[in-house]
């Protein structure tokens, strides 16, 4: 969810005061710029290797700092998506599967998205 301090995505000044994770002290502005780079970004995963945003101690524990769900709502405002299409940990990372061993259907449906 968003927090309080998370600006509309206008303001690069607010953005980049905005620490939104903690232990790798990861600006709003940060992320912002990272998900506006050509390289898609579809979760938090993604993020995270762009960023190191949830990749300090804590982990994007949501019951510490939740910088995982602070970074999924940041990237579900750029991308102009729901906040639910925007992939967080364990699965899917970073990826557009909805769980790690996915069976044959599902196997199809990649392979028409992609071809």
């Amino acid at each position: 969810p968003p927090d309080k301090n998370d600006s509309l995505g206008k303001d690069e000044n607010m953005m980049a005061a905005n620490i939104v994770c903690k232990c790798e002290k990861v600006t709003e502005l940060e992320i912002v710029r990272a998900v506006r780079r050509s390289l898609p970004i579809d979760s938090s995963q993604s993020l995270r290797k762009r960023t190191r945003a949830g990749m300090g101690h804590c982990q994007g524990d949501p019951d510490n700092y939740d910088c995982e769900g602070r970074v999924r709502a940041i990237v579900a405002r750029e991308l102009n998506v729901p906040l639910d299409e925007i992939g967080g940990r364990p699965w899917p990372a970073t990826t557009t599967l909805t769980k790690r061993w996915i069976d044959q259907e599902e196997k199809e449906d990649l392979h028409k998205r992609m071809f």
